[in-house]
């Protein structure tokens, strides 16, 4: 690499092809940072050639307009040609299309947009540039972009560079028009190249593929490209029709000047900008829609929404991504309207199950409450109800087993079932223990003073002791059962 070439210190390469090398280089005298290419030759720089040379350069030079480079100086050094421009901060659109990065459509029509409109100040000068394509188009940061290399294709063919000595390198030859190749060009010339420029940055993908040139031209002069709407359908038709017609074969078919396929292409901006904010409007509705469905959901179900209705709405977003945000948007309401559908349904059986637990049925309840929850496991109420609705039926079970368990016990009793029996005394006294009201004997004197009898010797006694004697106050005989213990009255021993 050259320390120096002509006024200027080199600071380093940033650039090669086929026409020459690109340095970032210094100027001293007015202190700044210029890039400077160097124009590739394999012959002798004759006079001849080198006033073509500058008189290419000088025409570029007159150019001013912000969609094409600056051209700042030009000049001759230990016999190569240069010349010096502005030094851009940005990306060539073949380097985008090759790495293929995600580029909005509205920014790939602002730049097909602005190229329309730097070349047609360049034809209203004079001026084709004969070499249009990905490589010669910069895109800078802040999104304006810059036409390079005006002139270049004919001084390069002029000096014979190895570019023209191979015929056409491979990356020119899919972008000029039929006509060039039979040596004949002007402004609609340019048209084509914008076309064919138009098709690879929408679709990815260049109008013709192959890597023999034979084959290219042929491709060239006699095959259409695979339509736009085929390789993309989301495209505007509008917008592949404007495509298709620049790249038509025959000039005469073509857009008769940039300024019309410009005007074509600002109208299809103008629609997509109208659906950019026609979709922002939809997306703003949708999300309050999805709001009002989480509400009535988390009200019917008791279950929190999980769809994301705080989503934010970028108002620089693409129409490609809002149309893919309407789409994910049109799910989540269509999900939750299922979701509420089914909360209704559930809600009925919520209801039956309520209606069973007011009218005591609890285990059916619970059989209510327990089949919603299989269906929504995260329905808060129906798990709440069910929990109350087993506690009440546990209950119920044991009140009813206790129930019938008194009941076969006071049967048994009926029945004088010694079997059973034994249990009662037992029962009343471990009762009356725990109650700890116990009651006590009577005292002799009280069972004197009452007349009490006893019947365990299944004897009738006197209070004194005697024998019984009939009247109105003898003791009434209690006598005992076969195979059960003697009855007693409450006052006895």
């Amino acid at each position: 690499m050259p320390e120096k070439i002509g006024k200027y210190d080199i600071i380093q390469r940033i650039g090669r092809g086929g026409m020459g090398e690109v340095f970032k280089a210094h100027d001293a005298g007015l202190d700044r940072d210029v890039a400077l290419k160097v124009i590739s030759t394999d012959a002798d720089v004759t006079d001849e050639l080198r006033a073509r040379f500058f008189r290419e350069a000088q025409a570029c030079g007159r150019l001013s307009h912000p969609n094409i480079v600056t051209v700042y100086d030009m000049g001759e050094d230990r016999g190569r040609l240069f010349f010096v421009m502005e030094l851009l901060d940005g990306e060539e659109l073949r380097g985008l299309i090759v790495q293929r990065k995600a580029l909005p459509l509205e920014d790939k029509l602002s730049a097909l947009v602005q190229v329309c409109d730097g070349l047609h100040y360049a034809h209203a000068q004079g001026v084709v540039h004969r070499d249009v394509k990905p490589g010669n188009i910069m895109l800078l940061r802040n999104g304006q972009v810059k036409i390079l290399d005006f002139g270049i294709a004919q001084v390069a063919a002029a000096l014979g560079s190895r570019l023209t000595r191979t015929g056409l390198v491979m990356g020119t030859l899919r972008y000029i028009a039929p006509e060039q190749v039979r040596g004949r060009s002007d402004r609609r010339s340019d048209i084509y190249s914008v076309g064919a420029l138009a098709y690879e940055l929408l679709s990815l993908r260049a109008p013709f593929t192959g890597d023999d040139p034979m084959r290219l031209l042929e491709q060239l002069r006699a095959e259409d490209p695979i339509p736009l709407s085929e390789l993309d359908p989301t495209l505007p038709p509008e917008l592949t029709a404007i495509v298709e017609r620049a790249m038509r074969k025959d000039p005469e078919d073509r857009f008769q000047g940039l300024d019309e396929m410009r005007a074509q292409l600002a109208q299809a901006q103008r629609r997509l900008a109208e659906e950019a904010q026609q979709l922002r409007a939809r997306l703003r509705s949708q999300r309050d829609h999805l709001r009002q469905l989480g509400a009535i959901l988390t009200e019917r179900s008791g279950v929190p929404s999980d769809e994301d209705a705080d989503i934010a709405l970028d108002e620089r977003a693409s129409v490609t991504t809002m149309r893919a945000l309407e789409g994910e948007m049109q799910q989540q309401i269509r999900t939750l309207e299922a979701r509420i559908t089914e909360a209704d349904s559930l809600d009925l059986a919520l209801q039956r199950g309520l209606e069973l637990m007011e009218a005591g049925q609890f285990a059916d309840a619970a059989a209510e409450f327990e089949a919603i929850v299989q269906e929504t496991p995260t329905h808060e109420r129906a798990v709440e109800l069910l929990a109350r609705a087993r506690a009440e039926a546990e209950t119920e079970r044991r009140q009813r087993l206790a129930a019938q368990f008194l009941k076969e016990a006071r049967a048994a009793f009926e029945d004088r079932q010694p079997s059973l029996w034994w249990l009662l005394p037992q029962t009343r006294a471990t009762s009356s223990r725990r109650s700890g009201n116990r009651r006590k004997r009577p005292s002799r004197r009280k069972r004197r003073a009452v007349g009490c009898w006893s019947t365990r010797s299944g004897r009738a006694k006197t209070p004194c002791g005697g024998d019984p004697s009939p009247g109105p106050q003898a003791p009434v005989r209690m006598p005992a059962s076969p195979g059960m213990p003697p009855k007693r009255c409450s006052l006895g021993p």
